[in-house]
Parts: structure tokens; sequence; C-alpha cells
């Protein structure tokens, strides 16, 4: 329900900034989940791969990252359920319909130049970056 004084045009516009601000704390745990993978601290590396995908379920890289970690740890059972799961987030949703939006923290935030501020760059509106596999 709305608060009596907020339209819907302000709550949808809360909503959107709640959802894109979700989308890039969980960019920044697929970072450090992947960092921490590099230095070789597996378990701390899942349990951040773990609160991205709890952020952002649709994380292709998230759960491909995880099953990475699931690995070097020989858990074979949890990385096959991360890779099915990675698989099925790339699959299109409808016939001729793309599949999901994802984001790669590799490349950090989308961006675009703000004309406005002189040129400046700043996260783009959705904050994601389609992948094409």
């Amino acid at each position: 329900m709305i608060a009596p004084n907020r339209s819907l045009p302000t709550a949808i516009a809360i909503d959107a900034e709640f959802a894109e601000q979700t989308h890039l704390l969980a960019a920044g745990y697929i970072v450090r989940g992947r960092r921490c993978l590099k230095l070789g601290m597996i378990t701390e590396a899942i349990g951040d791969l773990t609160t991205a995908i709890k952020l952002d379920p649709t994380s292709v890289e998230a759960h491909e990252q995880r099953a990475r970690a699931h690995h070097e740890l020989a858990d074979v059972r949890n990385r096959e359920i991360d890779l099915r799961r990675a698989d099925k987030l790339r699959q299109p949703d409808c016939e001729g319909e793309p599949g999901p939006w994802t984001f790669t923290a590799g490349y950090e935030l989308a961006v675009r130049r703000n004309n406005v501020s002189g040129g400046a760059l700043e996260p783009a509106s959705d904050g994601r970056v389609k992948i094409d596999r």
C-alpha cells in the first residue's frame, strides 16, 4: 500500500531506485567474491557470492563464480547446481525473447556521458549490461 502522502509515480520511482541500488550492491559482492577466489579465500568467496545471489537471483556471473568456488573445494554437487542455474538463466524466456539481463562485474558499472555536467561519467540508469554468449 502506498503511504497517503506519496503518489503512485513517486512510489514507483522509489522502488526503481531501490532495485538499482540492490543490483549495484550485488555487483559489489560479485567483485569481492572474485577477488577472494583469486586470493584462495574460497569460503569467503562463497559467502560473498551467496549474498550477491540473494540480492540478485538472476545474476549469471554470481552463479558461475560460485560454481567455480565449489569446484575449488571439490564440491561437485553444489558446483553442478550453480552451473545448471546459470544455464537456465541464460535461456530465453519465450521463443524469440532474450533471456534476463545480467550484470558482469568485470565491467564494474555501465556508464553514460552526462552532457549537462560537462561530459562526466555517471552510472547508467539501469546499471546492467546484457551478455550475449
